[in-house]
């Protein structure tokens, strides 16, 4: 509220800041306002259709198609219009940590989509920003940790060692980050995904963000994480059991 208040606040950091304050308020309201905003005039590269995908905590989400396959173009918000200082020095740090995640994921990094990061005019208001180009998935996505429960899970890959070991590996890194209080994914929802389905189904993270562990703790996410936590460890000792496995019931002690 703050920005939008000051006498000195530059137009665009108003737009941006009234953009979230509306989700805030109304959601769903900055969506549409996005919609009514794209310009496709001074994209970084040729595009034909611009399609709304997502509206994030801090990137809205859309689908440049051109004579190419389709790509995913994300805004960061809070970029718009500021100083290209400020421009250039964000969009370093955002690459700069989707590296760290390369790193830290260095076994499963299939999982990650490619990724650039660029200073230039996005298709929010034609204004410039940091925009991420990062190869597009195709759908249909579900969340693996709210949406696929453990039995399919195990399902999926008992006779796919490589989704196996995507799952396995993500995981097991995910939950240590956790634990030793480093640097962690953004498990928003949404994120981490089976993208396609059946045989053609593969582990993907969408989000190209990471969130300081240190942060979390006693925020109102820490619940969220805590309970994702947790299920990432359900679902790695079902896979870790053999085939048929059920685990032993105890029965309720009767008075």
């Amino acid at each position: 509220m703050s920005v939008l208040l000051r006498r000195r606040t530059k137009r665009y950091d108003r737009v941006a800041a009234a953009l979230n304050l509306f989700d805030s308020v109304v959601p769903g309201a900055a969506s549409a306002c996005a919609r009514l905003a794209l310009r496709n005039e001074r994209l970084p590269l040729r595009c034909d259709a611009v399609t709304p995908l997502a509206f994030g905590a801090g990137d809205t989400v859309f689908q440049l198609r051109g004579d190419g396959e389709p790509v995913a173009c994300k805004v960061e918000r809070r970029s718009l219009g500021r100083p290209t200082s400020d421009l250039f020095a964000l969009a370093r740090w955002r690459a700069d940590a989707f590296q760290q995640i390369l790193q830290d994921y260095a076994e499963v990094r299939d999982v990650f989509p490619s990724a650039r990061f660029l200073v230039a005019h996005g298709p929010m208001f034609g204004v410039r920003a940091v925009v991420t180009i990062q190869t597009f998935v195709a759908g249909p996505w579900r969340d693996i940790l709210r949406d696929v429960d453990t039995e399919e899970i195990r399902g999926l890959v008992a006779h796919r060692p490589r989704l196996r070991a995507q799952i396995t590996g993500f995981l097991r890194r995910t939950i240590a980050a956790w634990e030793r209080g480093e640097w962690i994914v953004d498990l928003g929802s949404d994120n981490l995904v089976l993208a396609g389905e059946g045989d053609t189904a593969r582990l993907v993270y969408l989000d190209v963000e990471m969130k300081e562990v240190r942060s979390l703790r006693g925020s109102v996410r820490e619940t969220m994480y805590e309970t994702l936590v947790e299920r990432m460890r359900a679902v790695l000792n079902s896979l870790a059991a053999p085939p048929g496995y059920e685990p032993l019931t105890i029965p309720a002690p009767t008075s």
